[in-house]
């Protein structure tokens, strides 16, 4: 797609092009109009660019970000928490009353949010030792019925 600044030389040119023609008598007069329609046409989405500010063609999408700020409120953490996907809801919504997301939570016990993630979804199996700790922090029990990719003893 063309820039605001693309299209507006096209338009010069056409504007240009219409002047010679014109000048050129009566057999250019059609030439003279379709420059003048094209010059005109340019200039309308040169305009209608600068309205939106913007240089490029805008995306199809919404773009997905991630927001990752050290220095964030605990209470826009837990929102951004509850607006993410809704796997795994039962546990997430019990550790969010006592305060936590998922990443808080990995942090507060010693292991990577991936890790955690992991043994959520049943991938890797949880050692008990973490478990009985989580369950302190958020009353989620630490038992195997609660832990898909079960729970091991520590080694």
């Amino acid at each position: 797609m063309p820039t605001a600044k693309t299209l507006r030389r096209w338009s010069q040119q056409a504007e240009d092009d219409r002047v010679r023609w014109k000048a050129e008598g009566d057999k250019w007069h059609a030439m003279a109009k379709i420059a003048e329609r094209q010059r005109d046409q340019w200039a309308r989405e040169a305009d209608e660019m600068d309205a939106l500010n913007t240089t490029s063609a805008l995306h199809a999408g919404d773009v997905k970000s991630r927001v990752n700020v050290k220095n964030m409120h605990a209470q826009h953490k837990l929102a951004i928490s509850e607006g993410q996907a809704k796997r795994d809801k039962k546990f997430k919504e019990t550790i969010r009353e006592s305060g936590y997301t998922q990443a808080s939570l990995a942090a507060a016990i010693g292991m990577q949010a991936s890790l955690l993630s992991m043994c959520r979804s049943g991938e890797r199996a949880m050692f008990m030792s973490r478990a009985k700790r989580i369950e302190q922090l958020t009353g989620w029990p630490a038992d195997k019925a609660h832990w898909l990719g079960g729970l091991i003893e520590d080694a």
